[in-house]
């Protein structure tokens, strides 16, 4: 019984593509639903899905989570290689302040597009349809798209989200724009190769190398008196 009133529902997601808008369940089956579905999600759906460590289940002996001590999951130390990432150089205004109009309704969105990539109907080439309707339902709240780039970028970079996909296909020319202006005045350490902002075009070196490189020389200088 359950089982067929979810999938009712499934025969709209096809017209999901024009609207972007997923009809509501009537309370009682929604009730009935929810009494079926309401257990906890796979543990694995942590880094399948986003989901927080409160909303998933215990890890368990599924094969699933049995792949989770096989595969060893090292960090890679970006932070060694290209320095501390800043999601600042990304923003043309980082003074912005959060707009939740505009995240609960990308929010919303974004969660729907999910429905819609896995209709069959749906070919890999018209998947770009999806995210230019998502970019003109948010311009309809705020017809500045450096705004909703600013707001969006704050909100899921300081949320440190895995899932930035929607946000790049959608106003991924703003943001390299962004980085492209806020690196026009700053340089690679010819040093530790960190970006740094010189304080004239001679400079070559970050503070901190600078200011290693002087005490190295100056502790040379010592050795040969």
């Amino acid at each position: 019984m359950v089982y067929s009133l979810i999938n009712i529902g499934k025969p709209r997601v096809s017209k999901f593509a024009k609207t972007l808008f997923m009809p509501t369940r009537p309370d009682h089956v929604d009730e009935q639903i929810k009494d079926y579905i309401k257990n906890k999600v796979p543990h694995f759906f942590i880094n399948a899905k986003d989901k927080e460590e409160h909303s998933v289940e215990s890890i368990n002996e599924s094969t699933v989570n049995k792949l989770d001590s096989i595969i060893p999951n090292e960090r890679i130390n970006f932070n060694a290689v290209a320095g501390k990432f800043d999601y600042r150089f990304l923003l043309r205004n980082k003074k912005v302040k959060l707009d939740e109009t505009v995240i609960n309704e990308y929010k919303r969105l974004d969660r729907n597009k999910k429905w819609l990539m896995n209709n069959e109907e749906i070919k890999p080439g018209e998947k770009l349809y999806v995210y230019k309707i998502i970019k003109q339902r948010l311009m309809e709240i705020h017809n500045d798209e450096q705004l909703i780039t600013d707001v969006l970028v704050k909100y899921l970079y300081k949320k440190k989200s895995k899932f930035k996909s929607t946000l790049w296909e959608c106003f991924g020319e703003h943001i390299l724009e962004n980085l492209k202006i806020n690196l026009r005045n700053f340089k690679a350490c010819g040093n530790c190769g960190k970006m740094f902002s010189p304080s004239s075009n001679k400079s070559k070196y970050c503070n901190n190398c600078s200011k290693k490189m002087i005490l190295d020389k100056h502790k040379r200088y010592n050795k040969k008196r």
